[in-house]
């Protein structure tokens, strides 16, 4: 008699136990498959379960400076758990220590949730990779659940040049190389809910997501609802230093640093757009809503969360805006601690520099406040006394926002007859209302 078996019934989606003879070739079933990528960079594998390190595990960076991962990952929407790395006096720490994808266009890892990250490296630190040089990221999840926080930290002190940077994210260090031209990194629907705590001596660049974008990178889409601990600067909420492009994302955690820090890049000198709804707070100069310091490039978007300072150059959308352009509205609540000399605090703009170029925005819900004694102070750059009845709904008043359709669930922004928004629908993660329906 002959029986005829599916293979499907044998085998699902050709993922085979532990107890199959056989594996498919670049499935990654255990946390030893996972470690076991490092003795092949060029591979081309596939997360096959979910996988738990075990608890005080050392696992060793996948990819180095010398010898990149230029292969890739498909996480197939699985989860890693208790990722452990504990070194100290190393460089490029991560899940992958350093990716090179064989081009631009290349997706090297994708739909993947990393769970419970206790990460800690010198420099160039990300939960998952401390520096892509060259590829695309998508779809990846850093999580942080109660009694199981995820958290990233960099430590140590370097004295010389370049590398006084931290470059410390909670998902990526470093994207994009010194090329000026081109996009080679791009970084796609990512989010992040990690604890970033920055303890080096001397650190600059750390970021919610990403602690330093280059020229030909590119963060879009993305999120970061965590918490960021710094005592130095170009502290973001999404990226500490920007010079390339972030685009339609957000952020609604809480950013401490010293100077120039902001909702969403510390220090700009690329395109920003997108909004905040978390707390930013700075103790010294340049301390923004959106940015801390503008050097060039644009800002676009708005703010409604609090903004704290015990410095100087403090404003609603961006602290210093020495170069460049700023496109948005604030709602921010500002509040100033300390001494009344040398104030510079805008309801939208704290600092406007001779270079920087004519700006669109409104400010008319925005409120600076002394902190000991809960004075309103007026604002003293001058730069809050644009209608919000004639302006706001004006679409040409907000250049630089993409209002080409209003389709749900794109990144586009739309007016619906009051003010700007993201209309990013039900369709995408972490969807918002529109800032006028927020209280």
């Amino acid at each position: 008699m002959l029986v005829s078996v599916s293979l499907l019934t044998l085998l699902t989606c050709q993922e085979y136990t532990q107890s199959n003879r056989g594996r498919v070739p670049g499935g990654i079933y255990d946390w030893f498959d996972l470690q076991a990528m490092k003795e092949n960079l060029n591979g081309e594998y596939t997360l096959l379960r979910n996988i738990e390190i075990p608890p005080n595990t050392s696992f060793f960076a996948i990819g180095t400076e010398q010898a990149p991962f230029t292969g890739s990952l498909d996480g197939r929407k699985r989860s890693i758990s208790g990722l452990e790395i504990r070194k100290t006096d190393n460089f490029y720490q991560g899940l992958f220590g350093v990716i090179e994808g064989r081009s631009s266009e290349t997706v090297v890892v994708k739909d993947l949730v990393l769970k419970d990250v206790r990460l800690t490296g010198k420099a160039y630190v990300g939960s998952l990779v401390g520096w892509i040089k060259k590829g695309i990221v998508e779809g990846i999840t850093l999580e942080s659940e109660e009694g199981a926080k995820s958290i990233v930290t960099a430590i140590g002190n370097i004295e010389l040049g370049f590398s006084d940077y931290g470059f410390v994210g909670s998902l990526i260090g470093l994207a994009g190389t010194e090329k000026e031209s081109g996009l080679d990194v791009q970084i796609k629907n990512v989010n992040s809910a990690a604890t970033v705590i920055d303890s080096r001596q001397r650190s600059n660049g750390i970021g919610g997501l990403v602690g330093y974008v280059y020229a030909n990178a590119m963060v879009t889409e993305s999120y970061f609802k965590g918490e960021i601990r710094s005592d130095h600067d170009f502290v973001g909420g999404l990226v500490g230093e920007n010079r390339g492009g972030v685009h339609g994302s957000y952020m609604t955690g809480n950013v401490i640093g010293f100077s120039n820090v902001g909702g969403l890049v510390g220090i700009n000198y690329g395109v920003v757009s997108g909004y905040v709804e978390g707390k930013v707070e700075g103790k010294g100069n340049s301390v923004g809503g959106l940015v801390g310091e503008n050097r060039g490039g644009s800002v676009t978007g708005y703010t409604i969360g609090n903004v704290f300072s015990q410095g100087n150059f403090v404003g609603g959308l961006v602290g210093n805006l020495s170069a460049g352009m700023v496109n948005g509205y604030s709602r921010s609540k500002i509040y100033r601690e300390g001494s009344r000399d040398r104030l510079s605090l805008g309801k939208t703009i704290g600092n406007v520099g001779a270079t920087a170029a004519s700006t669109t925005y409104s400010s008319t819900e925005s409120k600076i406040y002394m902190i000991t004694t809960n004075e309103e102070l007026q604002d003293t750059t001058g730069e809050n006394g644009v209608e919000l009845g004639r302006i706001m709904l004006r679409q040409n008043s907000f250049r630089g926002f993409d209002f080409e359709d209003g389709t749900i669930g794109t990144w586009i922004w739309v007016l619906d007859n009051k003010w700007p928004a993201i209309n990013v629908g039900t369709t995408q993660p972490g969807s918002r209302q529109p800032i006028d329906s927020v209280e």
